[in-house]
Parts: structure tokens; sequence; C-alpha cells
């Protein structure tokens, strides 16, 4: 499917009947070149990818479609990618009440003159009252790649676990990967940001973090249900910025 906002189409077929299944887990992507929606259950799924075909798509006005075309308030487990120039987060989130699970990854800094970081997009979805998902435990963070400390922006995913507290929405368990990488005349350096990390530790019950590139938390793979003859045609998406579904 081709994304052109000079000739409008819904993202999503509403003539599916697939579309009307009850499903209880999603991974979403929309980035400059492409959308990814895979929503699945333990014996249904679908997934659509989209390559876009202008520059500034209005990834707002095609996600709106999405709440109408979707069963969302049975979603529990959630995986999503967010960029600096995202708009249209709290109207995915809004149905979703019975959501648990999210983990985020986070794109790098976007020079865009409407950009903000993604972690402030974040805490704007999560923090607006009312309160959006309020069955919400379990928050995993990630930035793929490499970051500088102002990236983290702790101050607020402070302010994001405060306010779900004191509205009774707590987050109870909060994992994060942020690494950055110095390069000196002796190779490449790996550490984490640790002491900056603590003041989120604090706030939940349960907090871990992760300063391996090896290692993550917030993790793109394929249920079960797609372990069919071509599977791999549709989830091996080996690009730098996209979520790698790898098929055993």
């Amino acid at each position: 499917m081709d994304i052109d906002s000079a000739h409008p189409s819904p993202l999503l077929p509403g003539s599916l009947d697939v579309m009307h299944h009850p499903f209880t887990s999603m991974d979403m992507q929309f980035t400059d070149e492409y959308s990814l929606l895979i929503a699945q259950s333990h014996v249904a799924g679908f997934w659509v990818l989209a390559d876009v075909e202008e520059i500034d798509v209005d990834w707002q006005a095609w996600t709106s479609v999405i709440p109408d075309r979707l069963e969302l308030a049975n979603i529990t487990t959630l995986r999503i990618h967010i960029q600096g120039t995202h708009n249209f987060w709290h109207t995915i989130f809004g149905p979703m009440v019975q959501l648990k699970e999210l983990a985020v990854s986070l794109d790098k800094a976007s020079l865009a003159p409407t950009a903000r970081p993604p972690v402030v997009i974040l805490r704007s979805v999560l923090s607006q009252e009312p309160l959006l998902c309020p069955a919400l435990h379990t928050l995993n963070i990630e930035w793929p790649n490499a970051i500088k400390s102002d990236d983290l922006c702790v101050s607020d995913l402070t302010d994001m676990l405060v306010t779900r507290t004191r509205l009774g929405c707590p987050i109870h368990t909060l994992a994060v990967r942020a690494i950055a990488v110095i390069v000196d005349i002796g190779g490449q350096r790996v550490w984490g940001f640790g002491p900056m990390l603590a003041p989120l530790a604090a706030l939940v019950q349960v907090f871990s973090s992760v300063s391996r590139l090896d290692e993550h938390v917030c993790t793109f793979e394929p249920s079960r249900i797609w372990s069919v003859e071509g599977a791999e045609e549709y989830w091996e998406l080996d690009q730098c910025s996209r979520p790698h579904y790898s098929v055993p």
C-alpha cells in the first residue's frame, strides 16, 4: 500500500471481518518513510505496511480512522515508536482502557521546526487529565541509538510518574534502556545513565535499566500465529530505523 495525502483513502479498510476481532496486542510505527500496524490475538491477526510517497505526510489524518476501524478497548499490550513530529497518540491511546503493558521506542531528536523531544510527547499522552490508559502498570522505554544526557528528559518522566500516582493510576514497573557511546583513541566505550535515572527508580515499585548494546526492553517480535509459510516476507523489515521481526 502506498500513502499519498493528495489522494486520501482509509488506511484501514472497514470491510474486512478481521478488523472487528477483539485483538489484545498491537505494534505501531509511523515514520517519514512508512507505516506499520500489526494487531493480533492468540488466534488471529493482521498487518498493514504502507510506504510513504511524499515528504510531509499528515499522520494525524491517517491515524484518526484507527479507533473507528479497530476495537482498541481490548488491547492489553502495545509496542510503539515515537518521533518528535507525532501529534496523534492521544487519539490512539484514548480508547485503550485495558492497556496494561506499554513498550516505547523513542526516535532520535528531530530537526523539524514543529518537533518536540519524543519523551515530552510520551509524558503529554500519559499525563493528560483525565488520564488515558488507567490500567497501565508496566512501562518500558528504549532509545535504540546512543543518546546524550539531555535527551533523557528525566524531569518529564518524573512528572509523568508523579501525576499518574497522584491520580490513582501509578506505574508499578519501569524499565529503561539508555546508553551513551563515547569514541576515543582506544575504540568505543559504552556506558549508561544510572545515577541520572535514580529519581525514576524512587517512584516505582520495580525499576530496571539497561546499558548494554545487545539488551533491549522494547522488542518487536511476531507471535506464534505468524508461523506460516512465507511469513518471513512480511516480518523481515531489516532497516536500521524499523523494528526487526525475526521469524524462526
